[in-house]
C-alpha cells in the first residue's frame, strides 16, 4: 500500500504505476524464491 502510494506521487506518467508496481511484486517474489533455503 505504501509502494503504489509513493508511486503514484512521484510518477511523471499515471499509466507507468501498474506496470512498474508488477514488475516490482514479480522481482521480490523471485528474491524470495531464490533466497529461501530449499533443503529445509
Amino acid at each position: 500500500m505504501v509502494h503504489s502510494y509513493m508511486m503514484r506521487s512521484i510518477a511523471l506518467d499515471p499509466s507507468e504505476v501498474t506496470r512498474t508496481l508488477s514488475v516490482g511484486l514479480s522481482v521480490d517474489h523471485v528474491m524470495a524464491i531464490i533466497a529461501s533455503p530449499s533443503w529445509v
